[in-house]
């Protein structure tokens, strides 16, 4: 933990906001670029039940259901999938 009276002596506060719904659809597709999606699916629609999380969060859902793809074998990536990961995502702890 840091002390709070280090936070005194810096001038800025960077804050950074939750992305947009074209934010999120354009970062699932950097990050799924490279690996194939079943023929249904519609980031678009992914990226509507993932509004209200962070880019981190949203490039960390990707990674997690690339690992599990190359682990179990999976030949594609499904709407699904990734709709479930982001819902799993928004659950408190």
């Amino acid at each position: 933990m840091l002390d709070t009276a280090l936070f005194r002596r810096f001038d800025d506060i960077i804050q950074y906001p939750l992305p947009t719904k074209a934010e999120i659809l354009k970062l699932y597709e950097n990050e799924l670029s490279e690996f194939k999606l079943a023929k249904k699916v519609k980031l678009d629609k992914v990226a509507s039940h993932s509004l209200g999380l962070s880019f981190a969060d949203i490039h960390r859902i990707c990674e997690d259901i690339v690992k599990n793809m190359l682990v179990y074998g999976d030949k594609n990536i499904s709407e699904d999938l990734l709709i479930s990961y982001a819902t799993h995502r928004k659950q408190p702890f």
